[in-house]
């Protein structure tokens, strides 16, 4: 989800992040920009970043985004227990089974560890126990062709990110950050090595960033001038751990390795 709040502010949900809470607390107001209130009808159901709106030649330098980051080690477990529940999802071929089976697929997705036909192709071409993951659907051979063709797949946003011929050694985590605050078409940016795109983050990257902990909602609506409700739509609540204790010491280096470009995006915004 990604909400123009109003010409200045935009709240961009990175999954597993509190955005559904915070997205039934706050709504639209004030756009007078005709175009800007298009783009938001279609932006505010799934997970889009800020690409949309600089493609289309209306964002600048006076928009600040709003994000909420989490601690990689609690967004994996959060996302393990949420996918859990859903059936349709992209990655409930790997959460079928405990979570350590989940997290060593999903901490390093790429292509070559993926066979996409298997993965996705039944995935896209039906919509399973009539609950849709997305907002439309293509054929995945229309799919296919729009990643070779490098287009930006609006409706298809986890597709981006899953069908892109990236070799980037990253995680899930980090894959969906960059793609929220990327400046240039997903595709493009995910078909680069990891040290080009470190080396070039500063161009990738929409750096105009307000970021809250998980704790900070409360400021968060604050300063978009709504008010906390009390609504709470968390659906990974069954777990009986703390977070710390799905993992051990392997699992947490990879957490540590695999989160350098996540690491650098968060300085680069909090400077």
């Amino acid at each position: 989800m990604c909400v123009i709040v109003d010409n200045f502010n935009i709240f961009i949900h990175l999954p597993k992040c509190a955005g559904s809470s915070v997205g039934k607390m706050i709504n639209s107001k004030n756009l007078s920009n005709y175009q800007l209130q298009l783009i938001n009808n279609k932006i505010k159901i799934g997970h889009f970043g800020i690409y949309p709106i600089i493609k289309s030649n209306n964002y600048n330098s006076l928009i600040k985004c709003h994000i909420i980051l989490r601690d990689p080690i609690e967004w994996y477990v959060s996302l393990y227990f949420f996918v859990k529940n859903y059936i349709d999802h992209p990655y409930y071929i790997y959460a079928n089974k405990d979570f350590k089976h989940f997290f060593y697929h999903v901490s390093n997705l790429k292509n070559k560890f993926i066979n996409i036909n298997s993965h996705l192709e039944e995935h896209v071409n039906k919509k399973i126990n009539d609950k849709p993951l997305f907002s439309s659907y293509k054929l995945f051979t229309d799919v296919l062709n729009d990643i070779k063709n490098y287009k930006y797949i609006d409706n298809h946003p986890d597709l981006n990110i899953l069908l892109s011929e990236r070799n980037i050694d990253e995680g899930l985590y980090t894959y969906w950050l960059l793609f929220l605050l990327s400046k240039i078409n997903p595709l493009i940016l995910f078909s680069q090595n990891k040290q080009t795109i470190l080396n070039n983050l500063d161009r990738y990257i929409v750096k105009n960033v307000e970021i809250y902990s998980m704790n900070e909602i409360d400021k968060l609506l604050n300063n978009l001038n709504f008010t906390n409700l009390g609504i709470n739509d968390n659906k990974s609540l069954n777990r009986e751990k703390n977070y710390i204790e799905y993992y051990d010491e392997n699992m947490l280096d990879i957490i540590k390795s695999n989160h350098k470009i996540f690491y650098k995006i968060k300085e680069i915004l909090t400077k």
